[in-house]
């Protein structure tokens, strides 16, 4: 659920990934929220940079992904993902770079290119919280290229359905 600074409800996502079966999106406007058709995924949000497909971290389910390296990042030694997008995959990524923690296993740092191999957009985890015994994302830097337009995604609230 997105909301604006005064709470209001502007926009739900939901997503079950079944475990042997295709992917399900609901989507729903307004407050309180009227079910509407699902948008394009890889389109903007409202007038950020960021997409519901980069908001959901659904690269993070791609398979066919290598270790490209190891790098410090953030002071942190990571791995380097190299994940192509699935042949179902439609979205605006034709392969996603990220960086994990060795220790954590977590995301530090995501990069989407295009088609070309250029580089269209970077997420960058800026920092963490402990909700619920859980560490979770807080701050997310989204950066948009070639454009270098700028998002920061706060998260300040976790429900559980």
């Amino acid at each position: 659920m997105l909301r604006d600074a005064f709470g209001t409800e502007l926009e739900e996502l939901t997503i079950t990934r079944p475990a042997n079966g295709q992917v399900q999106y609901a989507y729903a406007q307004g407050s309180p929220p009227v079910r509407k058709p699902v948008p394009d995924l890889s389109s903007a949000i409202l007038t950020t940079d960021i997409s519901w497909s980069d908001l959901s971290f659904s690269f993070l389910w791609w398979r066919n992904g290598k270790i490209a390296g190891q790098e410090i990042l953030k002071g942190q030694p990571c791995y380097i993902l190299d994940m192509p997008a699935a042949a179902s995959e439609t979205g605006l990524y034709s392969r996603v770079k990220l960086w994990m923690d060795q220790k954590y296993g977590m995301l530090l740092q995501a990069e989407g290119y295009n088609a070309k191999g250029e580089l269209i957009r970077r997420l960058a985890v800026k920092s963490f919280k402990k909700i619920d015994n859980e560490w979770l994302i807080k701050d997310i830097d989204v950066q948009s290229f070639p454009s270098k337009t700028r998002t920061l995604l706060r998260i300040t609230k976790v429900e559980h359905p």
